[in-house]
C-alpha cells in the first residue's frame, strides 16, 4: 500500500475515533487491537525467519551460528565491527556471510 494511501486511512480512523459514539468506539478499539496483533505477528515472524541467501550457495548467519566457526564467543564477534563478512541488514540486525567467513579463514590459515 503506498505511503500516501496509508496516511489517508490513518486520518480517516482518527476522524472516526473523534466522532464515533461510545458503542462504536468499543468496536473500533477491538478492531485496532486485532490489526496491531497482525502487525506484531508479521514483525515477529520476520525476526525468526531463516537466514536469507545472499548469492548462490552463500547464507547469512546469525552471530550464534557464526561465532563457533571463528572460535569466538558471540559477544567477541559482535564487538568486531571491521570484519569484511559482517553485514548490517537493519538498525539492530547483523548477519555474517558464510562464504566470507570461509574465505577469511582460508586467508588466515594460509
Amino acid at each position: 500500500m503506498p505511503q500516501d494511501e496509508t496516511l489517508e486511512h490513518i486520518a480517516a480512523l482518527e476522524e472516526i475515533a473523534r466522532t464515533a459514539s461510545a458503542d462504536a468506539l468499543v468496536d473500533l478499539v477491538g478492531d485496532l487491537e486485532k490489526i496491531k496483533g497482525i502487525a506484531y505477528a508479521r514483525l515477529a515472524s520476520r525476526a525468526t525467519a531463516p537466514p536469507p541467501v545472499t548469492d548462490e550457495g552463500d547464507r547469512l548467519l546469525t552471530a550464534e551460528q557464526a561465532a563457533p566457526l571463528l572460535g569466538l564467543t558471540v559477544e567477541q564477534l559482535r564487538r568486531r565491527r571491521n570484519l569484511s563478512f559482517r553485514k548490517t541488514l537493519g538498525r539492530r540486525t547483523l548477519r555474517y556471510s558464510e562464504r566470507g567467513i570461509e574465505r577469511w579463514l582460508a586467508r588466515k590459515n594460509a
